[in-house]
């Protein structure tokens, strides 16, 4: 490894990894959380992700800063999250131990609702 400075600034983390899903997606097309965890960019940690006023968790065991690339790109409508039967996981080679959401309905208790992101596509498409 050499010492030299780049004259090139790296690119931010987070645009990192907000690249790395954007591109993933529009490779591969809807993806699971567990295809998410293999991209390099990608950071376990202790945080979760889905809609915590219903108890419905999407996936848990990311950083912080996963979570927040996630929200951005779902606020600015640039990804979507569409609900898919459970073995899609399980082919995928990971699934959550929380009970299982049939739907995005408020739970008393954590419940995983399978989902995959997908990309937002405008109607004129």
């Amino acid at each position: 490894m050499s010492n030299r400075m780049s004259s090139v600034a790296p690119a931010e983390p987070q645009q990192n990894l907000e690249s790395a899903i954007l591109d993933l997606v529009q490779t591969a097309g809807a993806i699971s959380f567990a295809e998410l965890c293999r991209l390099a960019e990608w950071e376990p940690g202790e945080f979760e992700f889905g809609i915590p006023e219903r108890n419905v968790i999407f996936w848990c065991g990311m950083s912080e800063r996963c979570v927040e690339v996630l929200e951005r790109l779902f606020r600015s409508r640039r990804i979507c999250f569409e609900h898919v039967p459970v073995w899609v996981y399980f082919v995928d080679g990971r699934a959550l131990t929380l009970p299982i959401a049939e739907n995005r309905h408020s739970f008393d208790r954590p419940h995983w609702l399978p989902v995959v992101l997908n990309l937002v596509h405008s109607d004129s498409e």
